[in-house]
Parts: structure tokens; sequence; C-alpha cells
């Protein structure tokens, strides 16, 4: 799989817009330092990320997954989510929801973030309701 930085991907909708970095950086920031960004020497901010982006009719949030933990830990907590839910561990699935949401420094901004905890939120609900 390909790794995408806001770098590439700035460069590449721009390219494909057809637009230039001074068409682009109007009213967000200068010329050269979007030139910066786009060659990877600076690393804009969430903020002056998702502006470009929005600036080009993308929504640039869509590209931000940040993460406070590894990859790894992620599925590792997953794991663990899928197993209590197996078990209908309730007591566990809460406990690791907010491991996964507070440890792993996710905000429920990010789309794939919510969906997952609302898989998770509906699917408790509905096997709690089927075994009362």
């Amino acid at each position: 799989m390909g790794e995408y930085s806001k770098a590439s991907i700035i460069k590449f909708t721009r390219e494909a817009l057809g637009m230039t970095q001074e068409e682009l950086a109007e009213t967000i920031c200068e010329p050269e330092t979007l030139s910066r960004y786009e060659n990877g020497i600076l690393d804009p901010t969430d903020e002056k990320f998702v502006r470009l982006m929005n600036k080009m009719g993308e929504k640039g949030d869509i590209f931000l997954f940040p993460l406070g933990g590894t990859i790894l830990d992620m599925e590792n907590a997953m794991d663990k989510m899928r197993y209590a839910l197996e078990r209908k561990d309730w007591n566990a699935v809460i406990d690791i929801r907010s491991e996964i949401q507070e440890k792993g420094n996710l905000s429920l901004e990010y789309p794939e973030i919510s969906q997952y905890i609302k898989r998770i939120d509906i699917i408790m609900s509905y096997e709690k309701r089927k075994w009362i």
C-alpha cells in the first residue's frame, strides 16, 4: 500500500486541478510557504491543510488520521474488543472502547473512528437487549 503525505496530497490535487501555487496559496499562506509544504520541507498544520484542501473542493479532514499509539497497538485493542464482544463481556467492551478512544488519542471527528465506535455501540446495545 502506498503511503501518502500531506505534501503529496496537496501537490497532486493542485496539479490535477490545474491550479498554480499562487492561486491555491491566496488568502491561506504565502506561495513560498505552499512550495515548502509541497516539497516536504515544512509540514502544514492540520488547520492549514484542511483549508488548502477545502479551497480545492476536497474535504481535507478525511485525509487526517492521528494516532497517538502505533497501528499495532490499535490492532491489539481491536482484537481485545472482538474477544470481549464474543464473550458478551460488556464491562470489558466499555473499558476497551474508552482505551481505544483515549489512549489512541482518537477523535470522533474522523469518520473511520466514529464509524468503528458507532458499530461497537450498536452491537453492544443490540446484544444487551437480546439477553435481557
